[in-house]
């Protein structure tokens, strides 16, 4: 798979913010956004699982896509 030095430069510096994150040397809050509000709803146990089949089927239509 090719992919461009700028998606390269990106997802550095992303793992850097996380490292930060969980480290606890994170930057002001100003620097990072909030997508989610981070709530659970009670009895989900694994959140992401929804949006993992989501891409998952997105990834297999793809491939068909491509005769595989």
């Amino acid at each position: 798979m090719l992919v461009g030095e700028d998606y390269l430069s990106g997802l550095e510096v992303a793992a850097k913010k996380l490292r930060d994150i969980e480290s606890g040397n994170a930057r002001p809050a100003s620097d990072f956004k909030l997508i989610r509000s981070g709530r659970i709803a009670k009895g989900v146990t694994d959140p992401p699982a929804d949006v993992r089949a989501e891409q998952l089927l997105l990834w297999e239509k793809k491939l068909a896509s491509f005769g595989k």
